[in-house]
């Protein structure tokens, strides 16, 4: 090991102070603590995804791009400043309601709760995934199913808005450059989305160290889909977890280069 990339001997809890001082603050993760909201060192909103991930995609955007979100958030607040469009659904009505103000006349936000009733058309488009085998037995109980996007029978109408604001997926000027997958029944969403996203697209699936989401694993490799997972640290919380990056082809990674990191960390 080269000196220069030892680790230094220091006393007890120096570490910790040198973690404080070199990410924890600048990077903006100890005011997403204080707040209980993710938010850069400027105080401007992030996305609740790993950092390697804030990192990453903002070298995959294009201003041109459009997004759709399957649950709405500060990270719909970054998206708006960074690309052409965004639409976004998402579950908790009166969350929408405080959103709305913050959001530009660039995004389009609908909610839809739990059990909003789904058309018989919407509910023939997406029988083929329930046609599929996957996991409906949790250790959880009925309120954290929901929670953490495994209930997919009573969120047909969430999962096909994606349907209604794309009709015609196939058409030259359809379909999404990026589809964020990050709120209710991310399987089922997994599956009308990779249906919407355009050859050159980026899927951003959050909290990808769940293997709950088995068959949204699944779909995704059988779509051929190139994966990053991309595990850390997210801002303000304390666990270390994973935002994946599925890409249907390579064309957006950037060449090589020196890229810096865009939260101004100090070097070491």
């Amino acid at each position: 090991m080269s000196t220069d990339t030892a680790l230094p001997h220091a006393a007890p809890g120096a570490g910790l102070q040198d973690l404080d001082r070199q990410f924890l603050r600048p990077s903006g993760w100890r005011q997403s603590q204080a707040a209980m909201a993710p938010l850069g060192p400027d105080g401007t909103p992030l996305p609740w995804f790993t950092y390697a991930a804030i990192e990453l995609l903002p070298l995959l955007l294009r201003p041109t791009d459009r997004v759709f979100e399957y649950g709405a958030g500060h990270s719909t607040l970054w998206w708006q400043a960074r690309v052409a469009r965004v639409s976004a659904v998402e579950h908790d009505t009166a969350w929408c309601e405080r959103l709305r103000p913050r959001l530009s006349d660039r995004v389009d936000l609908c909610a839809r709760p739990l059990d909003h009733p789904a058309s018989a058309a919407a509910c023939q488009r997406v029988a083929p995934f329930f046609a599929r085998p996957r996991r409906t037995d949790w250790p959880y109980d009925a309120a954290k199913v929901v929670r953490r996007g495994l209930e997919d029978a009573r969120f047909i109408a969430y999962a096909t808005r994606l349907d209604e604001v794309d009709p015609d997926p196939t058409a030259a000027d359809r379909g999404f450059d990026v589809i964020v997958i990050d709120g209710m029944a991310r399987r089922l969403c997994t599956w009308v989305a990779l249906q919407h996203l355009r050859p050159g697209g980026v899927l951003v699936l959050d909290n990808s160290n769940r293997s709950d989401y088995d068959l949204a694993y699944t779909l995704l490799a059988e779509a051929g889909l190139h994966h990053l997972p991309l595990w850390g640290l997210v801002p303000g919380a304390n666990f270390h977890t994973c935002t994946s990056v599925f890409l249907r082809s390579l064309e957006r990674l950037p060449r090589g280069g020196f890229q810096g990191n865009r939260l101004g960390l100090p070097e070491y």
